[in-house]
């Protein structure tokens, strides 16, 4: 506990692991606030662009009005 454990990349105190059914990946310390602001946003637009879907704009008209791929 408490201490760096070694996988392939290093796992430091402090990092996040964040995983699903699909994979896991390690978020540094340094960076996990950006990344959780990041994921906000890119969730925010991903509930506008299905939105737009619901409101029968096509795949490519929603895509371009979200800024999201």
């Amino acid at each position: 506990m408490g201490r760096p454990i070694g996988m392939g990349d290093r796992i430091n105190p402090g990092d996040w692991i964040v995983a699903d059914r699909n994979g896991a990946v390690v978020v540094p310390s340094g960076v996990t606030g950006d990344v959780a602001r990041r994921a906000l946003e890119f969730d925010a637009a991903d509930v506008e662009f299905v939105d737009l879907l619901r409101r029968e704009l096509s795949f490519d008209e929603a895509r371009m009005r979200v800024d999201h791929f």
